[in-house]
């Protein structure tokens, strides 16, 4: 338990630093972060085959004959045991007119009471760093956001907020050519960039204008020797962009520099 405690205060402290981290939290995790109750959309992130079965079970009109009492199973070292979801549940059938209250209890089981006191100790490590009022307006997609960044990377908040050393400016023919290059790519090419120059993978909640504003901006500055790589500065969030000549080499020098920083693991 120390170590979710442990982990909850890590996660908060990023945030207050805004530090992105690479790690998504389910939606069940995230509500109770909130302190809102799971949903049961909240177990297709879970177990897709039991979100399935469970969502039959309501569309249907024949609860009765599958045969479900108030029960549920659950794995430990000693093996599966049997979990009555109610008092005396296994001697209560499952019917059409019961089968909301059976699949409420089998979620909240699964996604809160199962693993109540991780999940405990890692909200009560949170909210030493990060009270659970500072953060209690959030939906969970928002606390995501707040956590992990945001998922989409904007060409025109790059351009808006980038700092340039002379000789180049936004509208230098090598920044235009840039923006062109890379308005091409996929995102899993962009995100490659940005882990290659600021060495995250992850933009800050309020984009690029985060970099702005805490000192070290997202920067290009110009490289002497047009035949070599582009080069990246991490502690400074500065890729150093030779003048290629055309958009044919810029679009090659990049895309192998940013795949063998990514291969390697440095820059």
């Amino acid at each position: 338990l120390e170590y979710f405690s442990f982990a909850g205060k890590v996660v908060a402290r990023a945030i207050l630093q805004k530090e992105c981290i690479s790690a998504h939290l389910t939606p069940s995790f995230l509500r109770r972060i909130l302190n809102t109750n799971v949903r049961l959309t909240d177990y297709e992130d879970i177990d897709k085959t039991t979100y399935n079965s469970l969502k039959t079970i309501l569309e249907g009109d024949n609860a009765e004959e599958l045969y479900l009492t108030f029960v549920t199973t659950n794995g430990d070292l000693d093996g599966n045991r049997t979990i009555p979801l109610i008092e005396n549940g296994e001697n209560i059938d499952v019917t059409n007119e019961n089968k909301h209250e059976y699949v409420r209890l089998y979620v909240d089981y699964h996604l809160r009471k199962s693993i109540n006191d991780q999940i405990t100790a890692f909200c009560n490590g949170f909210y030493s760093i990060i009270p659970l009022e500072f953060i209690s307006s959030f939906t969970i997609t928002e606390l995501d956001i707040l956590m992990c960044g945001p998922s989409q990377i904007d060409i025109n908040d790059m351009k808006n907020n980038t700092a340039y050393s002379w000789p180049y400016h936004l509208d230098h023919p090598t920044i235009k050519m840039f923006y062109r290059v890379i308005s091409k790519w996929s995102h899993e090419d962009l995100t490659k960039l940005i882990k290659f120059v600021t060495g995250s993978s992850r933009i800050p909640v309020k984009g690029f204008m985060d970099y702005r504003e805490t000192g070290e901006p997202f920067k290009i500055t110009q490289r002497d020797n047009t035949n070599s790589l582009c080069t990246a500065h991490t502690c400074f969030n500065t890729l150093d962009l030779p003048s290629y000549s055309n958009e044919k080499i810029m679009n090659e020098k990049l895309l192998l520099a940013i795949n063998e920083c990514d291969s390697f693991g440095f820059g």
